[in-house]
């Protein structure tokens, strides 16, 4: 019954953040109609400046908050929760206030528009606001509620680009319109589910409990984004705007499995911290690491397969992306087994072990763009991440096995990865009507006999 919880909230948090990351997905049929190729790579670059400066904006707060708010009593959960807010609303307040004061100059060193700096800091701030609101839901299983502010996010987004980019052409300027108007609305309607935690006192010695927790982190969730924002750097250093527009359509398509990932890791985390006490847990958590290897690689193979045939009609003149979209979606399936690896790390408090293991990776990481983009442009940014993402995930099984020892089947694991490389390569080979029929019928099939774990069902 554990497991067919934990499949139903992965379920409802996976369509969550499905909708949220399909929002820009979604909207790249419009930005390529649209943006010209120049202004479609600078809102890349700039997307992926806003997920490094928002690590400021949050401190790692997150898996403190979960970790504190989902096993207390209610008196204890809303000194969590007012702690929480108010430490995120005075550094937010304080940051966005410096960017507002100093954005031409910031907008100089970016080469864009002041205007989009300061939106920009605000989206933040808004954002940081929300984030114990919806975090109060994941802990206390609200999933239902957890999708209803994501449609509302979804759908402002999606509106307010129509109009303002789509109707009235304002260009970046209106995406970021619209964003700041979507975390406003998602903000204004999330406030109702958190009042009853509410309370005008942050409790110092919660905070530093909390932050004890959540700022080793802090190192290891930008170096994770350095991962995701070295390669549109580099690769507008180093190939241009038109590249890396291109690479960003590849990238956002490779990153539906992303999608897969998230839903995991936002229901996971709960899941192993309200269970890791339990006995045949780490059993438990064996099976799920198969399951998720046999789901995921079903994915990939759709994904990968099916993106020569997307691309046209998704993003009609930008058709060379397809080639990219294999290698990120494999980075972010080995992202995921980092994801399956921290049981350890978290219910052990031994998060100050992460930063130098994602740090390596992220030094990896450049080291490999610098020498790969030059010689395989997209495709070697690419391979640079997918690279970091197993030096992450390599790193961390070794180094936090012996904290919560999970009995992993590698050999299972290893044999649905070859039949998902060999479904690939037979596919590649084949007509499409049997092409098809290997994914849909052929690899599902091999992949359950090989890897379906001893005893293995959803009761």
């Amino acid at each position: 019954m554990q497991l067919r919880s934990l499949v139903r909230h992965i379920s409802v948090y996976g369509l969550s953040d499905a909708v949220n990351r399909a929002t820009g997905f979604l909207l790249i049929p419009l930005y390529a109609r649209v943006l010209p190729r120049e202004d479609y790579g600078i809102l890349a670059l700039l997307y992926s400046i806003l997920a490094f400066a928002g690590v400021l904006y949050t401190w790692g707060i997150s898996g403190a908050f979960l970790r504190d708010f989902t096993p207390a009593d209610e008196r204890e959960r809303r000194e969590v929760f007012s702690t929480t807010l108010g430490f995120l609303a005075g550094c937010g307040l304080l940051l966005s206030g410096a960017i507002w004061c100093f954005g031409k100059g910031v907008g100089v060193l970016l080469g864009v528009r002041s205007g989009l700096v300061r939106l920009g800091a605000s989206i933040l701030l808004l954002d940081a606001l929300t984030l114990p609101f919806l975090l109060s839901l994941r802990a206390r299983a609200r999933s239902g509620t957890y999708l209803g502010l994501t449609a509302i996010r979804f759908l402002s987004t999606v509106g307010g680009n129509l109009l303002f980019v789509g109707g009235m052409g304002r260009g970046v300027q209106g995406v970021f319109e619209a964003n700041a108007l979507a975390s406003g609305l998602v903000l204004s309607c999330a406030f109702p589910f958190g009042i009853a935690y509410l309370r005008p006192k942050v409790a110092l010695a919660r905070l530093r409990r909390l932050l004890s927790f959540g700022l080793p982190y802090v190192p290891t969730l930008l170096a994770d984004r350095v991962i995701f924002l070295a390669d549109r750097t580099l690769l507008k250093l180093l190939a241009g705007w038109d590249v890396l527009a291109v690479y960003n359509v590849g990238y956002r398509l490779g990153m539906v499995v992303l999608f897969y990932v998230r839903a995991i890791e936002a229901a996971w985390i709960p899941f192993f911290l309200s269970t890791f006490w339990e006995r045949g847990a780490p059993e438990l958590y064996a099976r799920i690491f198969l399951y998720y290897i046999m789901a995921g690689g079903f994915l990939w193979l759709g994904l990968s397969l099916g993106a020569p045939l997307i691309l046209p009609w998704y993003a009609p003149g930008y058709e060379e992306a397809a080639s990219v979209v294999p290698i990120v979606a494999l980075a972010y399936l080995v992202y995921g087994l980092y994801v399956q690896f921290l049981v350890g790390v978290y219910t052990e408090r031994r998060t100050g072990m992460l930063p130098a293991i994602v740090g390596a990776s992220a030094a990896l990481n450049l080291g490999l763009n610098f020498l790969l983009i030059p010689r395989f442009g997209m495709a070697g940014a690419a391979w640079a991440t997918s690279a970091a993402y197993g030096a992450m995930a390599g790193t961390l099984f070794l180094r936090s096995r012996r904290l919560y020892p999970v009995p992993y089947d590698f050999h299972r694991a290893g044999g649905v990865a070859l039949i998902a490389v060999g479904t690939f390569l037979a596919a590649s080979l084949s007509p499409p009507a049997l092409r098809w029929g290997l994914i849909l019928a052929g690899y599902p099939a091999l992949a359950w006999r090989v890897g379906r774990p001893k005893g293995g069902t959803l009761g």
